[in-house]
């Protein structure tokens, strides 16, 4: 799935958040994608280094409104 125009509409804490909000988008007709953090850069011996890097959820722009509604 290619967004003409991708927005980012929510970031996650987790990859499987982010996947979680990519399902309830889906599931009420809003698609959308999410990038995930695979990289252990951001980990340490205390655990993970704060808005480093998280997963985001992306939409198309026109329908963000509509997703950060579903979301809320």
């Amino acid at each position: 799935m290619e967004f003409q125009e991708p927005y980012k509409v929510y970031t996650a804490a987790s990859n499987l958040e982010a996947h979680q909000i990519v399902d309830m988008l889906g599931a009420n007709g809003v698609p959308a994608l999410a990038d995930e953090d695979q990289s252990g850069v951001s980990l340490w011996s205390f655990g993970r280094i704060s808005q480093f890097h998280l997963p985001n959820v992306w939409v198309e722009k026109s329908t963000a409104p509509e997703a950060a509604e579903l979301i809320q």
